[in-house]
Order: structure tokens, then sequence, then C-alpha cells
């Protein structure tokens, strides 16, 4: 099982660690996700999920996307999900919550082209060291106002909103996620209707 925080105040004292903050709904995670998340594991220790608490998004509560989380991540050291209730302000909130807790720490915001929008660089992007993983077909931002290591991402356009109206719909998503989690989908009958 991958280490699960439950609140910012369980965090481990941790000292000169590298670690990559992943927020987003993860509603299903997706292989796209995961490789996220390993492209930048040369660059830092351990990535740290996290998924959304707040909301009901597609009616699945924050216990199923964490457990399939938990499944995805498939008992890898390298991995955390912490979940807390709490609302920081978005992603920059937390980015600087998780820093005043562990200040002898590198944090990098880790995000995916699809958060990646002009407004997100000049009002985020700036604030915080970043890891940005762009698909082949993304836009190409200057990201020169702040240290951020990019990378292109392979992964063709996997969006967990598309996955769940498959799902809806009948398809085999199997492909998409990973098998545990696929499984835990069909088993708990999550986006079927």
């Amino acid at each position: 099982m991958v280490q699960i925080y439950r609140s910012l105040n369980e965090l481990p004292e941790v000292r000169g660690q590298k670690i990559a903050l992943y927020s987003g709904k993860f509603n299903p995670p997706h292989r796209g996700h995961v490789d996220i998340a390993k492209l930048f594991l040369s660059d830092v220790d351990e990535v740290w999920f996290r998924p959304h608490f707040w909301g009901n998004d597609a009616g699945i509560h924050i216990n199923h996307r964490v457990k399939m989380l938990d499944l995805c991540l498939e008992n890898d050291d390298s991995y955390r999900v912490v979940v807390d209730p709490r609302d920081f302000g978005g992603v920059l909130g937390f980015y600087e919550e998780v820093r005043k807790r562990i200040p002898r720490s590198q944090l990098y915001i880790l995000s995916g082209s699809d958060n990646i929008t002009l407004g997100y660089v000049e009002n985020v992007l700036c604030a915080a060291p970043h890891l940005i993983a762009l698909m082949n077909s993304a836009p190409y931002f200057d990201f020169s106002c702040q240290h951020a290591i990019v990378r292109r991402q392979h992964t063709t356009g996997l969006q967990s909103k598309g996955i769940r109206k498959k799902i809806r719909n009948g398809d085999d998503v199997s492909e998409m996620l990973h098998p545990d989690v696929y499984g835990y989908i069909l088993a708990n009958r999550l986006y079927a209707s």
C-alpha cells in the first residue's frame, strides 16, 4: 500500500528531499497521470499526489479516488498520497502550506498540459518551481519566469472526463487504466450512470 496521509499534520519530518506536488481530481487516475509522475522521478525523490477533496465530481467519493491511486501506484515508495480536506486556495496555496511544514525540502509543482494556460503561467508558474509535462501537441509557453523543468509527454491525450464518458457508454477503457483500477471501477460500478 502506498503511504497515505489524511492530513498535512501527518507529514513526516523530511529534510533535503526534492518533492513534486501533483494535484488533480484523479477521477479516475489513468496511465497518463502515472506516466507524468514517472517522467520526473529522475529529478525528484518523491511525487506526492493530492486528489482534490472538495466537490463530488461525477459522484465519486474521495475514498474511491484514493483507493484507485493506491492501486495504480503499485506500492512504489517513490509515491505518496496526501488527502487533506482543507481548501488551501488552489495548487499554489497547497504548495505554500507544505513548504511551511517541510522547509528544508525542495518542492516543485507538477503539472500536465491540461493545466497550462496563459493565466496559469502568469499567476501560478512564476510563483513556484515547476515540473511540466507537455503533450506533443501542446503549445509551448515561455517558462523562463521561474525554475521549470519541461519535458514532452508521449501519452496521447488521456483525460479522466473522456474515460468516464467511455465507461458510461460501455466502451473498453482497459488500455487507459491500470488493470487493478479498471477492475475496481467495474467491481464498484463507478461511472456507470
